[in-house]
């Protein structure tokens, strides 16, 4: 709704990263960062198959 696709999302609290993965389903750019490693992996198959 406040982007266009192309633009830039950031997610500073990533988490399992559920953001990065809409934004770019949705032609965004994005840019995520989190401090628990235990987030890691969940975050990384969301965008491996």
């Amino acid at each position: 709704m406040l982007t266009d696709e192309g633009d830039y999302v950031l997610d500073p609290f990533a988490g399992s990263n559920t953001t990065g993965a809409v934004a770019e389903s949705l032609g965004r750019r994005w840019v995520a960062a989190e401090i628990e490693r235990a987030y890691l992996d969940p975050s990384r198959h969301r965008f491996t198959s």
